[in-house]
């Protein structure tokens, strides 16, 4: 059951490295690549050590799945956010 808590991170981390790439951040790019390096770490041991076990791999492919709804969610309702804010805050003219 840890393997879709570890899938559902996962995808969530892949959706901020998809955000700083797209937006050029560097630094930030690079610090997100590294903790999904040690989180695929974590799934190569777990499926390494259940190969045979078609549960694990079920468990993990659900987790993925939910943290990916979870990213768009979250990512839509920020981007949300903000044209709200260009929409209907006044902005400040120099």
């Amino acid at each position: 059951m840890a393997i879709l808590f570890i899938g559902l991170i996962e995808m969530l981390v892949v959706g901020v490295w998809t955000k700083t790439v797209t937006r050029c951040q560097v630094i930030a790019s690079g610090i997100v690549t590294i903790f999904n390096v040690f989180i695929w770490w974590i799934i190569l041991r777990q499926v390494l050590d259940n190969i045979d076990n078609l549960e694990t791999i079920c468990w993990y492919a659900i987790g993925c799945s939910i943290g990916t709804m979870l990213s768009s969610i979250l990512f839509k309702s920020r981007e949300k956010g903000h044209i709200y804010e260009k929409l209907f805050t006044k902005s400040k003219k120099k």
